[in-house]
């Protein structure tokens, strides 16, 4: 294995994970060596192994509605090469967040999404927590997020918004991003 470039790795997490920009590079020189099998976390990082081997056993360690985001055809029967731990099975989760914010803090009624829109997948829990907040009556604000360079402006347009809540989608950007990201709520 090659040695990694001094500064490539974010060490904001506990597992540290590459940079988005050595993805592209990086699958593609496993594959090249047959590896044995991979292991790997976030949707992107799925994506971009699915796209480069049908053959090499994947382990998924993070991930987000692999269903819906087709690296699996179900939870019970994952068919193909990849398989891995449920840490978010279901986009439903997100909707039940939702709804455990509203029991717990009954008042609350502006509710701000944080989501990164990216990931295959993504979309879908974004379709649930909208459906969520429609039946529980909750004015629901979609704040996007790319990188974690746009968090401190998200959460100022949550302030500018008036959300008295907040739900966070999972994702390797605001996972990563815990120790620094908080609300304050005015």
């Amino acid at each position: 294995m090659r040695d990694w470039p001094t500064g490539r790795w974010r060490q904001n997490s506990p597992v540290g994970w590459l940079i988005f920009a050595l993805i592209r590079s990086t699958v593609p020189e496993l594959v090249q060596r047959k590896v044995d099998v991979l292991v790997t976390g976030s949707n992107p990082v799925i994506a971009a192994v699915k796209q480069a081997t049908a053959t090499i056993p994947v382990v998924m360690a993070v991930w987000r509605d692999p269903v819906g985001a087709k690296f699996i055809v179900s939870l019970a029967r994952p068919g193909g090469n990849i398989t891995g731990l449920a840490n978010d099975a279901a986009p439903e989760i997100i909707g039940k967040n939702l709804e455990l914010l509203k029991e717990a803090v009954p008042r609350v009624s502006r509710v701000a999404f944080l989501w990164n829109p990216v990931p295959p997948g993504a979309g879908t829990s974004k379709n649930v927590v909208e459906s969520a907040a429609r039946n529980l009556g909750v004015t629901l604000q979609s704040v996007e997020v790319r990188g974690r360079n746009e968090l401190e402006g998200a959460f100022a347009a949550m302030v500018r918004e008036r959300a008295n809540g907040v739900v966070v989608a999972q994702d390797p950007i605001t996972f990563g991003s815990r120790s620094v990201a908080y609300w304050r709520g005015g």
